[in-house]
């Protein structure tokens, strides 16, 4: 809003219309800021839950099986609640985490 040099006051009126970022998918981006909150609430609570499997899990293979599942699915949540933003050179970034994280990530 800022950058479209337009009133950011509810009561004041408007310059012009923004249609990029968050705003391209909608005219209220509260709603897409809600679903990113939850999708990193959700990566935050899914990499805590490996914390727990590293902490509880008898020997050192099943630990580093519980690691490497949890913190996958974890950064994977957070990398999507990262597009919402609609930047091209930020998506192209977090898709080339996203494919190294899946190369990477041990069985």
């Amino acid at each position: 809003m800022r950058g479209a040099d337009t009133a950011l006051a509810l009561n004041k009126p408007v310059s012009r219309v923004v249609q990029y970022g968050p705003f391209r998918y909608s005219r209220n981006p509260g709603y897409l800021s809600l679903v990113m909150i939850f999708l990193v609430v959700l990566g935050v609570f899914v990499m805590t839950v490996g914390v727990y499997g590293i902490l509880t899990m008898p020997d050192t293979y099943t630990r580093l099986h519980a690691a490497s599942k949890m913190v996958f699915l974890g950064v994977i949540s957070l990398l999507t609640a990262s597009l919402a933003t609609g930047e091209p050179e930020f998506i192209y970034r977090v898709t080339l985490i996203g494919v190294f994280l899946i190369l990477t990530t041990p069985v």
